[in-house]
């Protein structure tokens, strides 16, 4: 579905874009991405980038996109939403499956301050979703 309104753009020849998932794990979503795009069109290329706070996942993440030829400096490790590690990126598609249910008391201080900034917000999966809308200005084909 991210891709359906591109499927024609993404099959031009040397079409270049950009993933991202402020939430990206093990980089699951964006190695699908990637894949997706790949079915559509060969020669595209999909330049991944992702942040993740979990140690682990974040090198499990970083292992898989040097292995697939992705660049993993395009990985940042840390919480997306109190150190964004790609604050001055913009991309061209964004992702998430958001961290529901998980504790987000030790970035709370960063939260309301920024949510006292902008209009009310029912969920903590959608502040993280509107926080990352910020350095997401979706760009323009």
């Amino acid at each position: 579905m991210l891709f359906n309104e591109d499927s024609e753009i993404l099959t031009k020849e040397g079409i270049v874009k950009t993933l991202y998932d402020p939430a990206c794990g093990t980089g699951g979503m964006l190695s699908i991405g990637e894949q997706h795009v790949k079915e559509l069109n060969p020669n595209a290329e999909l330049k991944v980038f992702g942040q993740e706070i979990n140690p682990e996942s974040y090198a499990i993440c970083k292992s898989d996109m040097l292995i697939k030829g992705q660049n993993p400096s395009n990985i940042k490790f840390g919480n997306t939403f109190t150190i964004d590690g790609l604050e001055d990126e913009q991309f061209d598609y964004m992702l998430s499956n958001p961290p529901f249910g998980v504790d987000w008391k030790k970035a709370q201080k960063i939260i309301k301050a920024e949510h006292e900034k902008k209009e009310k917000i029912k969920s903590n999966s959608l502040m993280l979703l509107e926080q990352k809308m910020k350095n997401s200005s979706l760009k323009e084909n």
